[in-house]
């Protein structure tokens, strides 16, 4: 029998709805908490391109791909891939305005079942926690932590 194996996490944000939907959905907001840069084009069957260059080589890596769902201001859904995987998870933000903080609930599904998934289901369970709070702290004016976190690169300006 398989095991539901999601990764769910729920976090307020002292911000708009609108600045957290920018942060998961443009370029620039996506690479101010996640990724060294980042290309998308928020709608659904939309491109997207997360570029993670990280201080070892090794460990940087690309994840794109298209939008499965984008609602402005209330949800983002786009598959995550994993190397050496054959078949992409989901990850879904939705999110709930509560005044002048929002809500949101993140769900990470899809993980297979067996040793090859393992790995990724352990690491991501605890990593996109990380991201989050990363995500949560430079929403609401704290330092951006993903080098210090992930060793990530942050963007430089051209």
């Amino acid at each position: 029998m398989a095991q539901d194996r999601t990764i769910a996490h729920t976090v307020t944000i002292k911000a708009p709805v609108d600045t957290v939907f920018g942060a998961l959905s443009t370029p620039e907001g996506i690479s101010r908490w996640f990724t060294t840069s980042a290309i998308s084009e928020p709608h659904t069957g939309g491109q997207f391109r997360y570029v993670f260059d990280n201080e070892k080589p090794e460990l940087s890596s690309v994840q794109e791909g298209q939008y499965i769902e984008v609602v402005p201001g209330r949800k983002v859904v786009h598959p995550w891939r994993f190397p050496g995987l054959a078949e992409a998870t989901t990850v879904e933000y939705v999110l709930t305005s509560r005044g002048d903080e929002t809500e949101l609930q993140f769900r990470n599904s899809g993980f297979g079942d067996g040793p090859e998934w393992d790995g990724p289901y352990q690491r991501f369970t605890g990593g996109w926690k990380l991201f989050l709070d990363n995500l949560k702290s430079v929403l609401e004016g704290g330092p951006d932590q993903k080098g210090k976190l992930f060793g990530i690169k942050t963007a430089t300006a051209r």
